[in-house]
Parts: structure tokens; C-alpha cells; sequence
């Protein structure tokens, strides 16, 4: 069986970790494949089509773990409710601490992952503009993985239903 397949990566984690990916629902506005799990399953198998190498592929696997920790339901100003997952990919080192070993057979560079998924929201803000400092734009560009943070934001990106 090739390792490269989401099924033998994911369940590498802890079946409590699995469970919580595939009941934390995310906002249906902006990823209507529903549960983070789908949407992880979908940015791994865009960077696995891609051809991406296992950095990328370990990368989709951790990149939204923190959205366990941190998903909950905003009151809008329209008085609706919202999920959000504000600052979840900050929590992505935290797993990365805790279950990176579980991957010890692939060759990594923890360095590029740990980057990869602490910037991937920073690069769709970079991406649609959203950052209008030059110095914050330059500090961006100037990471050692920044290459590989916009090359992931694709699969991020791609790894949504169509359309949303």
C-alpha cells in the first residue's frame, strides 16, 4: 500500500483526534464540504494530484488541527450566529509537537511544515490583498518557505467545493 494515501496518514493520529476532525464543523459560507476532516481529505488529495512532495502532504494533514481547539458559534451583527475558527492555525505547532513522530518514516522537513501551517491564512490575505503594509508584505516574502506557503494556499484553496 502506498503511505502516501490519506487514509494511512490521518489514522496515524490518535482515534480520539480523528473523531474530533470529523465532527468540528466549519462555517458552510466558506467551506461547504462540512467537516474538517472533509476538508482536509480534499487539501490532501489536491496536493497528492498535484504531485506535491510529503512535505505538502504531512502539511494538509496538520494544517487545520487547531480548528479542534478553537471552533465556536460568533453572534454576526445581523444577530445570526457564525462558526469561526480564529486563530487556529497558531495552534497547529501544538499538535505538530505532540504527533509529528507518528511520522518518522517519511522523510520531512518539520521546519517548512511548521511554517506551511502557521502562515497558510496569512497567505489568502496576501493573496486577495488584504495586507497593504509594504513592511508586513516584505517581512511575508522574505520567510524561508514563503514559496512553499503560497504554492500550499493552492491546495488549501482547491481542497473546498467548487464555487464556494
Amino acid at each position: 500500500m502506498n503511505m502516501y494515501n490519506f487514509t494511512n496518514l490521518i489514522n496515524r493520529l490518535p482515534n480520539t483526534v480523528v473523531t474530533a476532525l470529523k465532527n468540528t464543523q466549519q462555517n458552510p459560507k466558506h467551506h461547504a464540504e462540512g467537516s474538517v476532516y472533509n476538508h482536509t481529505e480534499m487539501v490532501f488529495n489536491a496536493a497528492l494530484h498535484d504531485g506535491a512532495d510529503s512535505d505538502f502532504l504531512v502539511a494538509a494533514i496538520f494544517h487545520d488541527l487547531g480548528k479542534i481547539d478553537c471552533t465556536k458559534q460568533k453572534l454576526q451583527k445581523d444577530g445570526t450566529y457564525a462558526i469561526v475558527a480564529i486563530g487556529h492555525e497558531l495552534l497547529c505547532k501544538k499538535y505538530l509537537d505532540k504527533y509529528i513522530y507518528l511520522y518518522d518514516d517519511i522523510v520531512i522537513d518539520i521546519n517548512k511544515i511548521y511554517q506551511i501551517c502557521d502562515k497558510h491564512m496569512y497567505s489568502h490575505l496576501y493573496l486577495n490583498g488584504s495586507i497593504k503594509k509594504k513592511a508586513k508584505i516584505d517581512a511575508f516574502e522574505s520567510l524561508p518557505y514563503f514559496n512553499d506557503i503560497i504554492q500550499f494556499s493552492t491546495y488549501d484553496k482547491n481542497g473546498r467545493i467548487p464555487g464556494v
